[in-house]
C-alpha cells in the first residue's frame, strides 16, 4: 500500500509525493509545479489529483534544464518532451524487430 507524503511503507509500496515535496527535491517553487500540471507537462497518479509518482522529480529536472539550456518556455517543452518520448518508443520498437 502506497503512502502520501513520500514516505515508505512496507517492502513492495510505492512513494508518492506531493507538489510541495516535488518542488523540494527538484529545488524549484511550488507554482512553477503547478504550472507543469496545468499545462500537461506532469501528471498526477490517475485517480490522486496532487499525488505524485517518484519518477516524476526526474522530469521537472528534465523540463528545467531544457529551460535553462535552451530558453524554452512550458509550451515548446511539453512539444520537446513528448517528441522525445516518441523518439525512445521508437527505438524501442526498432530493437525488437531486429530481435535485440
Amino acid at each position: 500500500m502506497s503512502r502520501p507524503g513520500g514516505e515508505q511503507g512496507h517492502p513492495g509500496s510505492v512513494e508518492i509525493f506531493t507538489v510541495e515535496q516535488i518542488a523540494v527535491r527538484c529545488d524549484v517553487d511550488a507554482a512553477f509545479v503547478a504550472q507543469l500540471v496545468a499545462h500537461g507537462v506532469i501528471d498526477s497518479i490517475p485517480g490522486h489529483p496532487g499525488r505524485f509518482a517518484p519518477v516524476v522529480t526526474l522530469r521537472v529536472q528534465k523540463v528545467v534544464r531544457i529551460q535553462r539550456d535552451l530558453g524554452v518556455n512550458l509550451q515548446g517543452v511539453a512539444v520537446i518532451l513528448d517528441l522525445l518520448r516518441r523518439i525512445d518508443e521508437l527505438e524501442r520498437e526498432i530493437r525488437l524487430r531486429r530481435g535485440g
